[in-house]
């Protein structure tokens, strides 16, 4: 037998001051404090004294906070003393209390409050974020929520969109007629070992009989009185309607055993409902079809003392006598519950199945359309979406870059064109590559005579002395082969996927542009599986694509382009689970297991193990916690000297900027004293698509030694890499003849082009690698021309006529 035994060490406790010694000093006695409001669901109180709010009080004063039933205060200190430090803003709020929840042989759960405080999940308070780890031999099922959040005194389960109640339902004044309603929830409920579907079709031909055992699930308190953290089963028979009323309360059954209720349960067995949820529902088996179907909805019971009587029987909402209110509702409700969009501009859609519909019909939501563009127009997504489909998911009819023209001046798809030839001119604000060449290009069997028509934007470049002196885009820049596509610099692309909540999606960025595209992040289980970081975003739900398969689809556009998993990064938020993970092969096994499942069922060419702890990345080398002055320079000299071979070396790049707020705001060198982190999010994180668009009114100096940017206004600071910087440290990855350079994050370019051309950044990072980025189009249209049976001969941008 195994005894804890637990020690108690009996020491000082201390006190503010003012209660070990309400004496006031006397070099003090002239300071007061003003007192702040009641806290919201809360009061204070003066230690030994009376006060109002806004009277003025003397120093040493203490005030005590408490909250209202239901609330708990945000603080771990329920004193606060009129001192130096008070500050009447800064006081204890009552925040409104969860439900408790509490671990159990099952699962083991862990609390943060908003201030990151480990707390117990029975004192959860606004903000606080609830984890939690199954059991050995349990598991949560994939895709399914692994956190929860506490807000506004509701655990953040699975969204109920619409509560459908019966119209009959008013309660007691109707003495709980029409006591049912459907709960239609935001997502699909998955079905798994512990949530099966039940019947509800042809309840009205299955009868029951007096005696007849049926079941009832769901959680409520155990005989302890305390809540139940196992779903239980109460199997309770079927009872004959007047043997049922003999049995209840005379006057309690003639008021409330109306038609629309059956009747089940014991009488002297202390066994009942009363002190559990409405649960599954009463459930009882039907033999002749092997199938289980809902017979009654939970309702109501006799009270004893205040308290449900779980002595007697309980009545149930017979699903049978509504079974036309919840086939219209399930009927209207799912079946056909999205309205058809209307036709995109210069295109069409059909449905997949060949049924005839018109825009504004009413379909289910998973209704698949087919979407096609009218020429010279093409679509600017996938071709394939469902009804339900968030709007910025629809794609729409763009007008294609390049035009083509027969003889006869129409307008025709470039791709028909395979023989015959082309005079072109190019558009404003582009120029014919090379210089001067002659604009007639002749297309025989696929191939041109000489280099395909090129019109290449127009660069302009600032005649600035302060500027670093920048190369232009190469004038001609010859087709890559395949030897000089393979073997030239890499560009990695960090996708960081959760800025798709501020509208920037994998359809918004050119995949010509990256080698390799890496989605972060996933995380790591304790038990070694690889986790979904966000359901509802990652994966695919209720027909809609998730951002894993969205984001593997641009190997459609460019085949060259390999899709990668992050592990780790933000979503290994526990620096140990790498350590843990490789110093347990069982670990090791399911992180196998797991990676390959998500990798084979979202087509990601591999993973990308990003574990950064203890030391931040090289990007950050300089920020508010580092005091040691370190640069990319001195980095990668470290690694060469260490042994570390050039072609296995990949230099990040930065496309956000990190922020400071100036100790003093006519101190804005290089430098200058700061207080800390400035705007931004995540202690001073601005991407470079917010600074040229918010922070364009802001002061900009070149700093030449280091060959970056910075701005300045009032007290905040920013430093960043803006297009030369870019372009410069493209240069030095070239020089130095790296395998690649890492861009983090690819969105924090400007992907949408608010500030100008799109993907600025990753451009003139192309630019300073000696790439012509357009050189990348026509490879990747080229590669898939040759697949073509009769190959289409391929222009860019400019007028063409064809003969």
């Amino acid at each position: 037998m195994i005894f804890c035994a637990l020690i108690v060490v009996l020491g000082q406790v201390h006190l503010p001051q003012s209660l070990a010694n309400p004496s006031v000093s006397s070099e003090d006695n002239t300071k007061t404090c003003t007192l702040p409001p009641y806290p919201h669901n809360g009061l204070w109180e003066v230690v030994r004294g009376h006060a109002q709010p806004g009277d003025e009080v003397d120093i040493s004063t203490v005030i005590k906070f408490r909250c209202k039933e239901g609330y708990k205060l945000t603080s771990n200190n329920a004193y606060v003393v009129c001192d130096h430090d008070y500050d009447v803003n800064k006081v204890p709020e009552c925040g409104k209390l969860c439900p408790p929840l509490y671990s159990s042989s099952t699962m083991t759960l862990k609390c943060i409050d908003r201030n990151g405080q480990d707390i117990k999940c029975s004192e959860a308070t606004d903000g606080t974020y609830l984890s939690y780890e199954c059991a050995p031999f349990h598991e949560t099922p994939l895709g399914y929520r692994k956190n929860l959040l506490c807000i506004d005194g509701s655990w953040n389960y699975q969204p109920i969109s619409n509560i459908i109640s019966n119209d009959k339902f008013k309660g007691e004044s109707r003495r709980f007629l029409g006591d049912i309603a459907l709960l239609q929830t935001k997502d699909i409920i998955g079905l798994s070992e512990v949530v099966q579907p039940v019947c509800i079709n042809n309840i009205n031909n299955i009868f029951l009989h007096v005696g007849d055992i049926g079941e009832i699930a769901g959680f409520g308190l155990d005989e302890t009185g305390k809540p139940s953290q196992r779903i239980r089963v109460l199997k309770i028979p079927y009872k004959y309607e007047p043997n049922c009323a003999a049995e209840l309360p005379r006057d309690w059954a003639d008021k409330y055993h109306l038609p629309d209720k059956m009747c089940a349960g014991f009488t002297n067995m202390s066994k009942g409902i009363c002190r559990g949820d409405s649960g599954s529902g009463l459930v009882f088996k039907n033999f002749e079809d092997n199938r289980y179907y809902v017979h009654g909805v939970a309702s109501l019971a006799p009270g004893s003392k205040g308290q449900c009587n779980i002595q007697q029987n309980s009545l149930y909402t017979k699903v049978s006598f509504y079974f036309n209110f919840i086939d219209k509702e399930l009927s209207k409700g799912y079946l056909e519950d999205c309205k058809l969009p209307a036709h995109p501009e210069h295109g069409q859609w059909v449905l997949a199945d060949g049924r005839k519909k018109e825009p504004g019909d009413l379909v289910a939501s998973n209704t698949v359309l087919k979407m096609s563009c009218n020429r010279p127009y093409r679509l600017s997504g996938h071709p394939v979406v469902h009804c339900d489909a968030a709007p910025s998911d629809m794609p729409v009819c763009e007008r294609t870059k390049t035009l083509c023209k027969d003889t006869n001046s129409r307008t025709i798809d470039c791709s028909e064109l395979s023989e015959g030839h082309l005079s072109y001119s190019c558009s404003e604000d582009y120029i014919s590559l090379p210089k001067g060449a002659n604009t007639v290009r002749y297309c025989k069997d696929g191939d041109w005579n000489s280099s395909a028509p090129l019109c290449l934007k127009k660069i302009e470049i600032k005649d600035n002395s302060t500027l670093p002196v920048v190369t232009p885009i190469p004038t001609e820049a010859p087709p890559p082969t395949e030897n000089s596509t393979t073997s030239r610099i890499k560009v990695i692309c960090t996708y960081a996927s959760w800025w798709s909540y501020e509208g920037i999606n994998p359809e918004d960025m050119d995949p010509f542009l990256c080698d390799y595209m890496v989605y972060a992040f996933a995380g790591i289980w304790t038990y070694g599986d690889v986790r979904v970081q966000d359901d509802n975003l990652d994966i695919d739900r209720d027909g809609r694509r998730g951002l894993y398969r969205r984001t593997t689809d641009l190997k459609l556009k460019n085949p060259k382009l390999k899709v990668i998993l992050g592990i780790g990064g933000s979503a290994a938020s526990n620096g140990s689970l790498f350590s843990d993970l490789c110093r347990d092969m069982r670990k090791i096994d399911q992180f196998i297991k797991s990676s390959m499942w998500l990798m084979k069922e979202y087509k990601f060419d591999g993973l990308d193990i990003d574990w950064p702890y203890p030391f931040p990345e090289p990007y950050d080398a300089e920020y508010v916690w580092e005091r040691i002055h370190l640069n990319l320079a001195a980095s990668a000299k470290n690694w060469m000297e260490a042994g570390i071979s050039k072609s296995k070396l990949v230099m990040s790049v930065a496309f956000f900027g990190r922020s400071f707020n100036l100790a003093d705001k006519r101190d804005h060198d290089l430098r200058a004293p700061i207080t800390g982190a400035g705007p931004g999010v995540d202690g001073g994180f601005v991407r470079w698509n917010e600074i040229c668009l918010n922070y364009e009114n802001y002061t900009s100096v070149w700093d030449d030694e280091q060959k970056v940017n910075y701005k300045y206004k009032d007290n905040a600071w920013i430093g960043y890499g803006n297009k030369d910087s870019i372009w410069i440290k493209g240069q030095y990855v070239k020089k130095q003849g790296f395998f690649g350079v890492n861009v983090y994050p690819i969105d924090g370019d400007d992907v949408l082009g608010k500030c100008g051309r799109k993907q600025q950044l990753l451009k003139h990072l192309h630019g300073g690698l000696g790439n012509n980025f357009f050189s990348y189009y026509r490879y990747g249209i080229d590669k898939i021309k040759h697949k073509i049976r009769s190959p289409p001969c391929t222009i860019l941008h400019g007028q063409f006529t064809h003969s």
